[in-house]
């Protein structure tokens, strides 16, 4: 028997995900964006992104439209969202009629066909990589869709494994990711991928203490070349999540896509 079904696990997802599911995420706190947890977010982003140019951006499980609705808020920008759930895509679709959205996962080979190769500027992922269930095989997608020079980010978090509770305790087991205690896993499979990091970094919201029951700490130099060296950084109580900051551009796309 093996330890792991795939589809079992993604229609656990969207049958968990219906309506009253879907309905709870948007008023969930953390799940939503303050304009001031807005700003800062879109500061992060620039520090990487050049968002004040025309760019054509995938947001990658984008639930319900909280993040694609910032997105879609700066000119010049065409967003488009892909998402599993039917109910959360329903409600995305509601609040966010302008953008292109579309239904569907993000880490098997047979998702590649939900787009064309070389596609998107950038591919935007917030709160998605802690519940791939092949990260690696996400980031291949990605990397696939993605113009020549194009770029990820990934807004995360580490969470305890005691994070993961009720029915969703019983998915985590499943998922690669989903207890991670070190920002170093996501950008070393970002790289076996095909991708050169260039930032992890903490978000302005933590080192601002915006959040104040998120520690504030820099991991790195921007250079992730410094990633076997340079000094420790503590780590926060297992039981207390935050999010880290990926900058992913992609070198030599033509050579790597071959």
């Amino acid at each position: 028997m093996a330890w792991r079904d795939r589809q079992a696990v993604r229609e656990q997802y969207v049958t968990w995900y219906d309506e009253d599911e879907a309905a709870r995420y948007d008023a969930k706190p953390g799940h939503g964006i303050s304009l001031e947890e807005e700003a800062a977010l879109l500061a992060d982003m620039k520090d990487v992104v050049d968002l004040d140019r025309t760019l054509k951006v995938l947001d990658v499980g984008a639930g319900t439209g909280i993040f694609s609705r910032v997105l879609a808020s700066l000119p010049g920008l065409e967003v488009n969202a892909l998402e599993p759930s039917p109910a959360m895509l329903a409600r995305l679709r509601t609040k966010l009629p302008g953008i292109t959205s579309r239904e569907g996962f993000t880490d098997a080979a047979e998702d590649a066909v939900h787009f064309c190769a070389g596609e998107f500027d950038v591919v935007i992922s917030r709160q998605v990589v802690c519940g791939l269930y092949d990260p690696l095989q996400a980031f291949e997608n990605w990397r696939l869709w993605l113009k020549p020079g194009g770029k990820v980010v990934v807004i995360d978090g580490l969470f305890s494994r005691e994070a993961w509770s009720g029915k969703w305790s019983v998915i985590a087991d499943k998922l690669p990711l989903s207890g991670v205690q070190t920002p170093a896993l996501t950008p070393y499979l970002l790289e076996r991928a095909g991708f050169d990091i260039r930032c992890v970094d903490w978000l302005i919201l933590q080192r601002s203490g915006l959040i104040s029951t998120f520690p504030c700490l820099h991991f790195c130099e921007p250079s992730f070349a410094m990633a076997g060296g340079g000094a420790a950084v503590p780590f926060p109580s297992p039981t207390a999540p935050f999010q880290q900051f990926f900058h992913v551009p992609l070198s030599n796309f033509q050579q790597v896509a071959q």
